[in-house]
């Protein structure tokens, strides 16, 4: 399996209206926080949260295939 890169987390979460700020504390591992505007980070609670690109790609499938069933 490929490595998950960073645009390719924002692209997807883009494609689903999400906004999604990446942080870097400094221990290797990025943290990705979906919004569903574009907000400072710290002016009210994310979505969801997901450490790591891979983790963050699989909480985005999660979050489009929940939004297939309400739309259902």
């Amino acid at each position: 399996m490929s490595r998950v890169k960073r645009q390719e987390v924002e692209e997807k979460a883009n494609e689903l209206g999400l906004f999604v700020s990446p942080w870097n504390p400094g221990d290797g591992l990025t943290r990705y926080r979906f919004y569903p505007v574009k907000v400072n980070p710290y002016s009210m609670d994310p979505l969801g949260v997901a450490l790591g690109a891979k983790q963050a790609m699989i909480w985005l499938d999660g979050y489009e295939a929940g939004r297939k069933l309400k739309e259902a």
